[in-house]
């Protein structure tokens, strides 16, 4: 600076602690700043300067509280002074004195005429333009605060959807033209709501956080890692296309690895969507493939799935069903189907696993896996369990009241179980339709409990004090461990399908159901085999000791009409039962 009020003049002056003044610069050669100190001296601390361009640097800095300007000094073009400094972020007031009252207009916080130039009129001026700047400044931070949060995501510090998008849009754009190839992956993490459900927000972060960064070390060469939404997030890689899904399955394994969390070992997997970049493409339309196909994944239950223009009707279907599923709930359109359980003892009818289907008025009757995916990521779920829950309950009531008793088997979603009022949902509805306990089952996967065994375990726990039989459904395909299996309070094992199916021509999968069988029997639970569908397997499950059986060997799943016909006519069915129990009287 050119000159500065004395230190001695300033402690003369200053009765404040420095650091509790505004602090003001005046750009003058006269006596103007004499004047303001005499009105303001215990609250202000001044530098003074006659330097033009000192003056306009510093302003810039927007380290001053307040500036003021005295018009009539040499070489001083007023006007273009405050267009200059009026760019400065945060902007410094500046009170002119002297000149055109024109001056306000371009860009002066305050105007005193030369005619009032007095110690009460610069004061008073100074305070109001300090005040109001003040104002401003705190306008300021706020506006760039809200900017950051537009563009980083505050959980993660990853990009936010926004700030993915646009820089997705500048990378597109460099490509242009060129030989690269531009893959973006789309991830969500299987299970999170439930996860964050059953252990809460907080814990939900710091897995959140982990993931994050886990994406980053996996990837360092990535273009882009970004958090679109709650549980998803984007990365942008420099990629061939045949190396797409080699890319997919290094994250996949990546994300298998638990995380620890709040002293929570933690077990997470994700589905991935994956988009190519094609000539012509923008962002927009690379994330909505991307999306496209995440969704198509997460419908076939596949771990990844690369886009191609034949997902786009299907996903278009998705969404159309998504968007009709809760009023299809309460509209009654939903319908069960019932699929009988065959006991390999006797070859009899024990019970039936209650199916559901959605009638829907436009495309007919829609299968559970077109819709049961988009109500777990809905949280349709929970309502879709109940309408089953009940309407299995009366059905097999009903049946009751004309003396064919039956088990109930119904399928329970992860975000049900973790729902700790569920046990009390189900005590009402088996005392409404007046339902043995003991003759319900309600069949959970292997991942349902994984996710949180604690919470799991208690509400099981309170499900088998009611008399309700737990079954452990898919099993063999998940990642529970026998210790898992002797903790939780289960009845029965399902094998899956994808093992019993190909006994006979895959060595590798009879070797599993055996082993399955025998566990199954090995911890005293009754064994269920799925799949079954022809006599071959059949016979070979028997050998192998297993308790039932369920499949088109037997039956499809059938509506209630033919599912009655069926148990009156079939050899599984209630006339088995009478040869049965006529050879047993002879």
């Amino acid at each position: 600076m050119s000159s500065k009020i004395s230190g001695t003049e300033q402690a003369q002056t200053g009765g404040a602690a420095s650091g509790s003044r505004w602090r003001l610069l005046v750009v003058e050669d006269g006596d103007i700043a004499s004047l303001v100190v005499e009105q303001l001296s215990q609250q202000i601390a001044i530098d003074k300067t006659r330097d033009i361009e000192v003056a306009r640097n510093e302003i810039l800095k927007g380290d001053y509280d307040c500036a003021v300007v005295d018009a009539s000094l040499p070489g001083l073009k007023i006007g273009e002074f405050l267009s200059l400094t009026a760019c400065a972020r945060p902007a410094t007031p500046i009170v002119v004195v002297g000149g055109d009252v024109e001056n306000l207009d371009l860009g002066a916080a305050e105007y005193v005429s030369s005619t009032e130039i007095s110690t009460p009129r610069l004061g008073s001026s100074v305070r109001k333009a300090i005040t109001n700047g003040r104002k401003f400044r705190r306008l300021h931070e706020l506006e760039r605060k809200l900017e950051v949060e537009g563009s980083q995501d505050s959980v993660t510090a990853l990009p936010s959807r926004v700030r993915f998008h646009d820089r997705l849009e500048m990378e597109v754009r460099n490509v242009e033209g060129s030989d690269n190839h531009l893959a973006l992956l789309v991830l969500d993490l299987d299970g999170f709501k439930a996860f964050n459900y059953s252990l809460g927000y907080a814990i939900g972060d710091q897995l959140l956080q982990a993931v994050a960064e886990r994406l980053n070390q996996t990837a360092p060469d990535a273009k882009l890692v970004g958090r679109l939404g709650n549980d998803e997030f984007g990365i942008l890689l420099d990629l061939a296309p045949n190396f797409a899904s080699q890319v997919a399955t290094k994250f996949s394994k990546a994300l298998r690895v638990p995380f620890d969390c709040a002293g929570h070992q933690v077990e997470i997997s994700a589905t991935f969507g994956i988009a190519m970049q094609a000539p012509g493409d923008n962002a927009t339309e690379l994330l909505h493939k991307a999306m496209n196909a995440l969704d198509g994944a997460q419908r076939r239950g596949v771990r990844f799935l690369v886009f191609d223009e034949e997902n786009e009707g299907e996903r278009r279907l998705q969404f159309g069903l998504g968007r009709d599923l809760p009023s299809a709930i309460e509209s009654g359109q939903m319908r069960l189907y019932f699929q009988p359980k065959i006991s390999m003892i006797d070859g009899n009818v024990t019970g039936v696993e209650a199916l559901v289907r959605w009638q829907h008025p436009e495309h007919g009757l829609v299968f559970p896996d077109n819709f049961i995916p988009l109500a777990e990521r809905s949280g349709a779920i929970e309502p879709l369990t109940r309408w089953v829950l009940d309407a299995a309950l009366k059905q097999a009531s009903a049946w009751s009241a004309l003396g064919i008793d039956l088990e109930i088997s119904v399928n329970v979603s992860a975000l049900t179980l973790h729902n700790r009022d569920f046990p009390n949902t189900v005590r009402t509805m088996l005392a409404n339709w007046s339902f043995p306990a003991n003759r319900l089952t309600l069949e959970i996967t292997e991942s349902a409990f994984i996710s949180d065994v604690l919470r799991a375990t208690d509400t099981l726990t309170r499900l088998h004090e009611l008399g309700v039989r737990i079954s452990i459904d898919d099993f063999g395909t998940g990642y529970s461990s026998l210790a898992y299996i002797r903790r939780l309070p289960i009845d029965e094992l399902k094998v899956d399908k994808s093992f019993v199916m190909h006994m006979q021509s895959e060595p590798d999968d009879s070797v599993i159901v055996r082993v399955l069988v025998q566990l199954g029997r090995s911890l005293g639970l009754n064994v269920v085999a799925e799949g079954v569908e022809d006599r071959e397997t059949w016979y070979m499950l028997a050998a192998l000791g297993c308790n039932c059986a369920q499949g088109y060997y037997m039956a499809r799943p059938l509506d209630v009409p033919n599912f009655e016909k069926w148990l009156q006519s079939s050899a599984w069915g209630l006339a088995g039962r009478a040869v049965a129990q006529a050879s047993l009287a002879e």
